[in-house]
């Protein structure tokens, strides 16, 4: 893990423009913008909301935002767009822990690894002196978030024990999602129909979506 000057100077300048953000829905009502850089790793860490059903609230869940740390000078790291709070109501910043996560879902946000083995997430209910238990962020250098993640450590990838169906694919991009369909049409499977609700990103559906789009794929790797 990067500490936290280590991480501003991997993911800086801070406060940078817009084209360089982009905003996730997460499961529940909450929408995050982030650095583009971290959608990956923003979307695991949905996979993991999905798995265990805690959601998010729209009033009290964010991300960016271009500011400096409360009591200081340096930039939070919110103005760099690799941190998130998430329902910060019944997760308040203090001296004792106060949580309504699921632990198991905490821990399996700080299970998430990329590609290369690096840890992706800290979380701010761990600090040693107070807690910032709605608060995650990104803990790892922008070069191994670039190798990817390893889908593997992700609840409901097919090499695990899904919770719920559906995390896996809501990890995935659009771009990924996409990607994944044609892979699973050319081997003549039926699901055309997924097509138009791919490509529309309606988050509406995308829960119906990814489950028969792992169905398919469950399908897909029997053949191989």
């Amino acid at each position: 893990m990067l500490t936290t000057a280590q991480l501003r100077a991997a993911w800086g300048p801070a406060c940078r423009p817009s084209s360089t953000r982009v905003t996730i829905a997460l499961h529940g009502a909450g929408r995050i913008t982030v650095d583009r850089r971290c959608e990956p790793a923003f979307r695991a860490l949905n996979a993991c909301l999905v798995a265990h059903d805690y959601r998010t609230r729209r009033a009290d869940t964010g991300a960016y935002n271009c500011r400096r740390i409360t009591g200081g000078t340096g930039y939070s790291l919110h103005a760099y767009g690799i941190a998130a709070d998430i329902n910060w109501s019944t997760n308040p910043y203090g001296r004792r822990l106060v949580t309504d996560m699921p632990a198991a879902m905490i821990a399996a946000i700080k299970a998430i690894r990329t590609r290369n083995g690096v840890r992706v997430f800290g979380w701010g209910g761990d600090y040693r002196t107070n807690k910032d238990a709605m608060h995650f962020e990104v803990v790892c250098h922008p070069s191994d978030l670039a190798t990817g993640i390893d889908l593997a450590t992700i609840p409901g990838h097919p090499t695990t024990t899904p919770p719920t169906t559906g995390g896996f694919l809501m990890a995935l991009t659009d771009a990924e999602q996409r990607e994944l369909l044609a892979k699973v049409r050319s081997t003549d499977l039926r699901v055309q129909e997924l097509d138009q609700q791919l490509t529309d990103g309606a988050d509406r559906n995308k829960a119906g979506i990814s489950k028969r789009i792992l169905d398919a794929l469950a399908r897909l790797e029997a053949r191989r």
